[in-house]
C-alpha cells in the first residue's frame, strides 16, 4: 500500500481503485450541492417547456463550470465535461462572463485577434465581440447562433449577486434550426425570469458566493 491520495490498493486483484472521497470529493451538504439540488426543478421546467438541453453554470474566476444539467430531447449535447472547454468568445455563457470582466481582463483571457473561427458566424474580431458583449448586457441575455459549432445555438441569462458581480448563468442550447427570432424571444424571456429568481430569491446562491 503506497498510500496514494484518493486511491486504495486491493491486494487480491493487485489494482488501485478510487476511494469514495476521490469520486465524491465534496459533502452532500456543500453549498454547490445545495444549489445543484435547488436548481433541478427550475431547469427541468425549462427543459419541459422548450425541449432543449438546459443547464446552470457557475463562474469560477475565468472558468465556466456546469453545476446541473437537464438533457433535452435532441440527439446532440454541447456538454461532456464539468468545465466548459468551448472557446469563451463563441459561447452564450462565455460572452456573459466576458461582459462582466474589465477590458484588461478580457485582453488577458482572449489574447490577440483575429480569434479562431469555429463555425459560419463566429465573431473573430475584438470590435464585433465588444459590440455583442454590450448588446448582451443591455438586453439582459446573450445568444450564439452557429458560432461555436455549426448547427448548434444557445441563449443564456446571467445570475447576479449584485449590479456588478455576475455569479453564473442559466443556458438553453439546441439545434439552430429551432432558434428563429420568435423562439429566441420566448426562450430569453423564460431564462431571464429564471435567472432573476436565482439572483434575488435563492439563499443557495448566497451560500455559494460565501464559499467562493
Amino acid at each position: 500500500h503506497l498510500g496514494l491520495p484518493g486511491l486504495e490498493f486491493e491486494s487480491s486483484a493487485k489494482r488501485y481503485y478510487p476511494t469514495a472521497r476521490a469520486l465524491f470529493p465534496i459533502s452532500l451538504y456543500h453549498p454547490l450541492n445545495g444549489l445543484r439540488r435547488a436548481a433541478s426543478d427550475e431547469l427541468r421546467s425549462l427543459r419541459q417547456t422548450f425541449g432543449f438541453t438546459t443547464a446552470l453554470q457557475i463562474f469560477l474566476g475565468h472558468k465556466r463550470v456546469v453545476l446541473e444539467i437537464m438533457l433535452g430531447s435532441e440527439t446532440f449535447s454541447p456538454y461532456f465535461q464539468t468545465e466548459v472547454q468551448a472557446p469563451i468568445y463563441a459561447t452564450a455563457t462565455g460572452k456573459l462572463l466576458l461582459a462582466n470582466l474589465s477590458a484588461a481582463e478580457r485582453d488577458e483571457v482572449l489574447g490577440p485577434e483575429p480569434y479562431s473561427s469555429h463555425a459560419s458566424r463566429t465573431l473573430v474580431t475584438r470590435a464585433d465581440l465588444e459590440r455583442e458583449l454590450k448588446e448582451s448586457l443591455d438586453r439582459g441575455y446573450s445568444v450564439t447562433l452557429d458560432e461555436m459549432l455549426q448547427g448548434l445555438s444557445a441563449v443564456a441569462a446571467p445570475i447576479w449577486l449584485s449590479s456588478r458581480r455576475m455569479m453564473g448563468a442559466v443556458v438553453i442550447s439546441g439545434p439552430t434550426k429551432f432558434f428563429d427570432p420568435d423562439a429566441v424571444k420566448q426562450i430569453s424571456t423564460a431564462l431571464m425570469r429564471s435567472a432573476e429568481l436565482f439572483s434575488f430569491a435563492s439563499p443557495d446562491i448566497r451560500a455559494v458566493s460565501r464559499f467562493l
